[in-house]
Formats: structure tokens, sequence, C-alpha cells
């Protein structure tokens, strides 16, 4: 009877462990702040999944804040990728600064972008890269929406980022990048 009860609770706990696991995997706690995984597919553009984790009341055609984990399994430098990435941005005239580029070979970006799709925004955006398995490279993204129009006060979403810069970065260079989920996942793009 011992053994038998033995052998549940050990299946108990272990049952836990995993779920315990899973719901980690699923969910990016940053800045305070908790985001869920609602999206992942495998990229054309990389060869890798893409997981996008969004605010519990947010989703692809309404976030204000998301966390994505980005896999680039053809690439093992996350330096040399920040730095074609840098290359992009400023053939499009975008401005960037690179903020880690650490002798681990870790790398960061941060970025603005400005956008229309239903309406106009602006994007902050924050990424570090990492190697991964050893030979590839996985990047954890901050992003921030912000909806403009004719009226918005750009002053003060400069302000707000100006504000934050320093605390955001601090928290995605010492944030642990989750693994990847590689299986097809839609809850609301």
């Amino acid at each position: 009877m011992k053994k038998i009860f033995a052998i549940l609770l050990f299946v108990f706990v272990m049952t836990g462990c995993v779920f315990a696991k899973t719901q980690t995997q699923n969910q990016i706690k940053f800045d305070g702040k908790t985001y869920t995984l609602k999206f992942a597919e495998k990229s054309k553009l990389t060869d890798g999944y893409v997981n996008e984790y969004y605010k519990s009341s947010e989703k692809y055609s309404n976030w204000t804040e998301i966390m994505g984990v980005y896999h680039y399994p053809n690439y093992s430098s996350p330096i040399q990728l920040v730095s074609q990435f840098e290359k992009q941005l400023k053939r499009k005239g975008l401005s960037s600064t690179v903020f880690l580029n650490d002798k681990e070979g870790r790398a960061g970006i941060v970025f603005m972008v400005a956008g229309k799709g239903p309406s106009e925004f602006l994007e902050y955006n924050i990424f570090k890269y990492e190697k991964y398995k050893g030979s590839q490279v996985i990047a954890l993204q901050y992003a921030r929406r912000f909806m403009v129009n004719k009226n918005t006060d750009l002053s003060k979403i400069a302000n707000e980022i100006e504000g934050s810069q320093k605390r955001l970065i601090n928290a995605i260079t010492s944030a642990e990048i989750p693994q990847i989920v590689e299986q097809d996942l839609n809850l609301g793009k």
C-alpha cells in the first residue's frame, strides 16, 4: 500500500512539474507585467519559430505592448545579426542604438518605427540577441505601440520613452529568454 501511495505521489508530483513548466513557457513576466503566448508559427523568413506574447486583454489587432521570442537557426552570431539588422534600419532611414555587445556574444538594439494600419502608430522596440543551442541565435523583443494622430503630443511619447528606456534596457538585458515554442498556435491573430 505504501509503495502504491509512493508511486501515485511521484506521478502526481511529476505531472505537476510538467504542468508548471508548460505554464512558464506560455507566459513571460517582464517589467512587472505578465504576457501570455498567443501566437507561434515557423517563419518563412528565418526558418525558425516566432512566438508572440500579449497582455491578457490584447491580441495582434489591438496590442500596445508585446514580448516576442524569435529563433534564428541559420545564424550563429548574435553580434553579426544585430549588425545586419542595424544596416537594414539605416537603409530604411531609421536610426537605432546598439546597447549590448559583450564578450558572451550577446547583442541588443533599440529603434523606433512609424507605421500605418487602420490608424497611425509609433512603435518602440528593444531586442536582445544571444546564442541558442550552441550554434544558433534567439532573440527577445519588447515593443510598445503608441497610436498617434495629428493632435498627438509627440513630446509626451518622447518623455515617456526617455523616462523608461534605461529601466527597460536593463530589464531585457538581464531577462532570461524562454525556450522557443515550436508548434503552431493562433489565439486571436
